[in-house]
C-alpha cells in the first residue's frame, strides 16, 4: 500500500474552494486572504536582536530538544486534522492523501533528508510550510479557526513569532 494517494476530483474541488489562492496564483503567499507568522522555540525573530548564532554550531542535545517540539505539534496536527501534501511538480500542483500515518510522521519529522514540505488543513483554513531551520510558517484565512492549534502550538513549547 502506498503512505499517499492522489487526491480525487472532489477533493481537490474541495480545496480549491477553501485554497483558491493557492490554485490560481505561483505567488499564494502574498495572497491578501492569508496572513501568517511562523512557529518557533523562540518567541522573536532571531535577526531582530542579532542571535542568528542560535542557528549555528547547535550542540546535539539542544538539536534533540528543538526537534522534539516540532516532532510534539506534527504529532497532534497529525492525529487531529485531515492533511494534504503539496508538491509542485512540472509546474503544476499535485496533491496527495495521506494513506499512512506513520510515513507523514516521518517525513515531517526535523531527521528527514528532503526539505520543507506544504500542508494544506481545511478544516482551519490553513496552511503549514514546515521547513527545517527551526521554524516553521503558518499561513491562515481565519484567526478564529485555529484555536485547537494554538494550544498545541503551546503544549509541544514552541511559540508563535509576527
Amino acid at each position: 500500500m502506498r503512505a499517499f494517494r492522489t487526491a480525487s476530483k472532489k477533493t481537490l474541488e474541495m480545496l480549491e474552494e477553501v485554497f483558491p489562492m493557492v490554485f490560481n496564483s505561483p505567488d499564494w503567499q502574498d495572497s491578501e486572504k492569508l496572513h501568517y507568522c511562523a512557529i518557533s522555540p523562540w518567541e522573536y525573530w532571531l535577526h531582530t536582536k542579532d542571535e542568528e548564532h542560535f542557528l549555528e554550531n547547535v550542540s546535539c542535545a539542544e538539536q534533540f530538544r528543538r526537534d522534539t517540539l516540532f516532532r510534539e505539534l506534527h504529532k497532534k496536527i497529525i492525529d487531529n486534522l485531515h492533511i494534504y501534501n503539496v508538491k509542485m511538480h512540472k509546474n503544476k500542483l499535485k496533491v496527495k492523501e495521506t494513506r499512512c500515518k506513520e510515513e507523514l510522521y516521518w517525513r515531517l519529522d526535523p531527521k528527514y533528508s528532503k526539505s520543507g514540505h506544504l500542508l494544506l488543513l481545511p478544516e482551519i483554513e490553513a496552511v503549514y510550510y514546515n521547513s527545517t531551520d527551526d521554524t516553521s510558517i503558518m499561513y491562515y484565512q481565519n484567526r478564529e479557526l485555529l484555536g485547537s492549534f494554538d494550544k498545541w502550538v503551546e503544549e509541544a513549547g514552541l511559540k508563535y513569532v509576527q
